[in-house]
């Protein structure tokens, strides 16, 4: 008769492996973050990203070189404390060094699963903002054609300030087609859009295409907290119109950014 060992035991074994796994894969000292960091950049520089362009490229690397130099000359104490680790993230308009907390640790299907929150931002670099037709000429198109892209809803990452259209340098020229979208608010309460009042209690805008009906979208009204999931069809100008609504906010974010997941290398 096979003998298994008891839940809570295998439970604690988990745990230690979820516990181990996290101190071998974080990054804690600054020695880890610079030599990281540098890793990233060089792949950014040689490999072939499947879907970024060559100028998106220069501007990522550019912004890169100004955040590498802002690290190497702050001071960073080394992560002792349990759970506390560095994370680089890429946001829409920069990129952030975090001081993160883990809150779960799991060992799960081999690997370790962690579930952390952001406590504070210790460095951020900001990207230019592009005017629509400073984009227009990064990309060889018409400002006529920017200003589509921005109508129909493409590029998600433009902002209105002072009644004029800015497109961040680190957008990139938007594919054909529809991608679907996801949009994050920063804030609980961010997003006012009087033809779709759901929009102020999300926390998560999610967009998808019909696959069978070209103009037809179904936009999902989220937020975890609140279990509240609405689902509403709209047909393409209301889905462009509110899309157009979201971007000029500026309060809003897109999820599936670019978030690197750093390898652990210490230089000699």
């Amino acid at each position: 008769m096979i003998q298994y060992p008891p839940i809570a035991y295998l439970t604690m074994l988990d745990h230690e492996k979820a516990e181990k796994a996290f101190r071998e894969e974080g990054l804690f000292p600054k020695a880890e973050l610079v030599a990281s960091f540098k890793g990233y950049m060089e792949y950014v520089a040689t490999e072939d990203e499947t879907g970024i362009s060559e100028a998106m490229r220069e501007k990522r690397l550019e912004l890169c070189q100004r955040f590498l130099e802002k690290l190497q000359a702050c001071h960073l104490p080394t992560q002792v404390e349990p759970r506390w680790f560095y994370e680089y993230d890429f946001e829409d308009t920069s990129i952030e060094l975090n001081l993160c907390r883990a809150t779960e640790l799991e060992w799960r299907d081999g690997g370790l699963t962690m579930t952390s929150e952001v406590e504070f931002t210790l460095i951020c670099v900001e990207c230019e903002m592009l005017s629509v037709e400073e984009f227009a000429k990064l990309y060889g198109v018409t400002p006529v054609t920017v200003r589509q892209w921005i109508r129909r809803g493409k590029l998600r990452t433009a902002r209105k300030m002072g009644g004029e259209w800015v497109i961040p340098e680190l957008a990139d020229k938007p594919e054909r087609g529809y991608e679907p979208a996801w949009y994050v608010m920063k804030e609980p309460g961010a997003i006012s859009v009087e033809e779709y009042p759901f929009a102020e209690y999300s926390t998560m805008i999610l967009i998808d295409q019909d696959k069978d009906n070209k103009d037809l979208f179904h936009v999902r009204f989220v937020n975890k907290d609140k279990k509240m999931h609405q689902v509403l069809d709209l047909g393409r100008k209301d889905t462009e119109a509110l899309e157009r609504a979201l971007i000029a906010t500026g309060k809003t974010t897109q999820a599936g950014r670019v978030q690197y997941v750093p390898e652990k290398i210490v230089e000699e």
